[in-house]
């Protein structure tokens, strides 16, 4: 069981994520732009950073520092998936899963 997850999403979705973990004893943290800052599941989690600008482009679509909050965050990180979506779903500083393939 995770201790501490990173919620790298808002709104109903975020919300209901948070209750799930508080019932399982699992510390929250969000992620929110400026314009999400008194956003209901910032204030639900345990620890919320911002992570940039109003502009989606400028912060939710910006996975390096969403990674850069789960890492200082201490966020755990659930382990590495496998199969045919695994190099999608990998962090960009991971080597990837399956070699790429020659066409």
């Amino acid at each position: 069981m995770f201790r501490r997850i990173l919620v790298a999403n808002r709104g109903e979705i975020a919300c209901r994520v948070i209750q799930t973990a508080r019932r399982l004893g699992v510390e929250t943290v969000a992620v929110y732009s400026e314009a999400d800052a008194r956003a209901m599941h910032v204030r639900m989690a345990d620890a919320a950073y911002c992570i940039g600008s109003a502009a989606s482009s400028d912060s939710y679509l910006r996975g390096e520092r969403v990674l850069q909050v789960a890492a200082d965050s201490g966020a755990e990180v659930p382990p590495r998936p496998a199969g045919p979506r695994a190099a999608a779903l990998a962090p960009p500083h991971a080597p990837r899963a399956d070699p790429p393939r020659s066409r």
